[in-house]
């Protein structure tokens, strides 16, 4: 039996879309690589060749492909699995350096190297999918009718999506992903995941970390400027 499970309830929308009601297993290496030969692997193995079809054209899609990160199953969620899934809240987790702060660490990488997400949408009894562009500017959400055996590719980094399956269904997800440059150690983080129609917030402070001890009170405050400026 494969496993599944649910991701924490603050991060799963920012990979597996809003109202989210399936859950997921990781593919292992084997798996994701094709192999051993099997209905399920073919598909996977299908989509990575899409995935690279495309990636080849990356630069005049205007983003950076490097690598296509592993992919995972969905799988609907039944009613006998409704309680036993429920999605676990990053803020109850006691263990703060084991707990919330390696999948907050892990989504804001991903956050920085996704760009595109293939969906292949293998059994379902139909259903829609709904993108939602993140900049606005006038641009309407757009829905796509959900059907069997459908491959869809979008721009992750562009747009919020949600999918609205209906009746049992089983699909496969991955992402075409950026190598990350510059990267820093995070000594505080702070994350506002989006909603339809509003932009996420991410804050991260790469330095060091705010000092214990006695803190000095600013009362006023002047400053002198170029043009004998005073403010």
């Amino acid at each position: 039996d494969r496993p599944f499970s649910r991701m924490q309830q603050e991060v799963e929308a920012g990979y597996l879309g809003f109202d989210n009601n399936t859950k997921v297993a990781v593919l292992t290496e084997e798996e994701a690589a094709g192999r051993p030969a099997g209905i399920l692997d073919a598909c996977t193995r299908h989509m990575a060749a899409v995935g690279y079809a495309v990636g080849s054209r990356a630069g005049a899609l205007g983003f950076g492909f490097g690598w296509m990160r592993s992919p995972v199953l969905r799988m609907s969620i039944d009613k006998m699995d409704e309680d036993e899934l429920f999605p676990e809240a990053l803020a109850d987790m006691v263990d703060e350096e084991a707990g919330w702060s390696g999948p907050i660490h892990e989504f804001v990488r991903f956050v920085q190297c996704r760009h595109a997400s293939l969906l292949f949408m293998l059994q379902n009894t139909g259903g829609d999918l709904w993108l939602y562009p993140k900049d606005g500017a006038g641009r309407r959400s757009v829905r796509i009718p959900i059907a069997p055996n459908r491959l869809l590719v979008f721009r992750h980094d562009q747009m919020d999506y949600s999918y609205q399956v209906r009746g049992p269904s089983l699909a496969l997800q991955t992402w075409m992903m950026e190598d990350l440059r510059n990267s820093q150690q995070f000594k505080e983080i702070s994350l506002q995941l989006p909603t339809p129609g509003e932009r996420g917030m991410v804050v991260i402070n790469p330095g060091p970390q705010v000092p214990d001890g006695p803190k000095a009170s600013v009362m006023s405050l002047a400053t002198r400027m170029p043009g004998e400026a005073w403010g």
